[in-house]
Formats: structure tokens, sequence, C-alpha cells
């Protein structure tokens, strides 16, 4: 009994214990087995023959479509569990509504046509007619525009300096129509501005003749120097650096 105990004992080794690796293993001898395990609920007895199953028949999908929705009075099924086909009408009696709601609003619209024709063409003569002003007011614009490009700059200095040299001396009144004559209006406005330009630098002096009421051109100009206001400042020296 030693014996076979010990050989047992040697079977029944615990598989998770550590090995040494320094320890001689024996060699395992081959034993012949199944290289299969079933399990014990499906394990065939002895004597005991397997019955074969035999082959599913298919249902009839037309004796199934008719007992599953045509055989029913209503076809608007309730969402039941499950995929099913009558899962899809509730989304298809959804579309239906809103395509219902849609054709509704289109013969609301189409019946209110009429006053929406006329108040458009109200509208349309409106925006005509203040597209033609508009045309017109591009017409009239349009050349006199072309003809201030084609003049020269305005240098308000130049036009200054021509204004001084029409004096003949100093401290003498001059009306500015005299200064100006026969000058294009464009010419006359440029000069005006200069002139303008010129009493601000206390080059010339401007005053006003009586009788503006009967008459437009009642402005008279006075040379006061004959030295332009840029020369004065680069050759002005303050009193307070003048020598005593």
């Amino acid at each position: 009994e030693a014996p076979e105990t010990v050989s047992w004992l040697k079977e029944a080794s615990d598989p998770w214990q550590s090995l040494d690796p320094f320890d001689s293993l024996d060699s395992k001898p081959f034993k012949k087995g199944k290289p299969y395990s079933v399990p014990t609920c499906v394990e065939e007895t002895p004597g005991q023959k397997r019955k074969r199953k035999g082959s599913t028949k298919l249902q009839d999908f037309h004796q199934w479509y008719l007992a599953a929705y045509a055989d029913h009075a209503d076809s608007r099924r309730t969402r039941r569990k499950g995929p099913t086909f009558a899962d899809m009408e509730v989304l298809y009696w959804k579309h239906v509504s809103e395509q219902l709601e849609t054709l509704r609003k289109l013969q609301r619209r189409e019946a209110s046509t009429p006053e929406l024709f006329i108040a458009t063409s109200q509208k349309f003569v409106q925006e005509t007619e203040l597209s033609q002003r508009i045309r017109d007011w591009e017409d009239t614009i349009q050349p006199l525009l072309q003809e201030q490009e084609q003049h020269e700059p305005f240098d308000i200095h130049t036009y200054g300096d021509q204004v001084v040299s029409r004096f003949t001396q100093l401290n003498e009144w001059c009306p500015f129509a005299e200064l100006v004559a026969g000058q294009s209006a464009f010419e006359v406005c440029r000069s005006m501005l200069a002139s303008l330009q010129l009493a601000n630098d206390y080059t010339v002096e401007i005053r006003q003749q009586p009788g503006l009421e009967t008459a437009v051109d009642t402005m008279s100009l006075r040379l006061l120097t004959h030295q332009r206001a840029h020369k004065r400042f680069q050759t002005y020296a303050a009193p307070s650096m003048a020598q005593p």
C-alpha cells in the first residue's frame, strides 16, 4: 500500500505549486486521451442513441402577412415591442400629416394671391419711379464729374500767388470781380478759396461793399504785403529772442 500511496500523491500533486528550477523533473509518460471535452449535461450515456433533428419547414410568407396585418380592421397599429413593420407606420402617418399641413398652407396662400399681386405691383411701380429719378440724376452729374476729372489739381498756394500778382500796388482796394474777370466758374471758386487763405495769413484784407441785398459780388480785397506767410514764418523771430 505504501508504494501505491506515494504514486497517488505524485499524480495528485498541486498544479499551482511553484517549481524548483534546480530540481530534476521526471519525464511524464505519453497518455492517449480525447482531444476534446464534452459538458456533463450533454454527455452520452452508454447504450443511448443520438436523435437527429429534422429540417425546419419554412412558413409561407403570404399566410403570415395576412395573419399579421391584413386581418385587422384598423391599419393604424400602435407601436409594438421589437422591430416590426408596424413600427414604421408611426413615422409614415407623421409624414402624411406634415404634407397635409403644407398643402393647407399653400391653398391659403393661393387664396390671397390677387391681393398679394396688387401690393407687389404697387411696390414695383414705386421702385421704378425711384430708379428713374436716380438714373436722371446720374445722367446729370456724370458729365460734371468727368469735366472735373479733366481739370488740373488744385494747389491753393499757386492760386494765392496768382491773386497777389493781379494787384498793382499795396493798400489799394480792388473788387474781387475785377481780379477774376474772364475766368471760368471753377477757376473763380478756386480763386475764392485762395483769397480766404490769404486773408487768414494776413496777406490781404477783405471787406464787404454796401449793396449785398442787390448784388452778390460785393467783396473787395486789399493787398497788405507781397511776402507770403510761409516765407515770413521761416524768417520770423520771437520778440523774446531779440537782443536788447
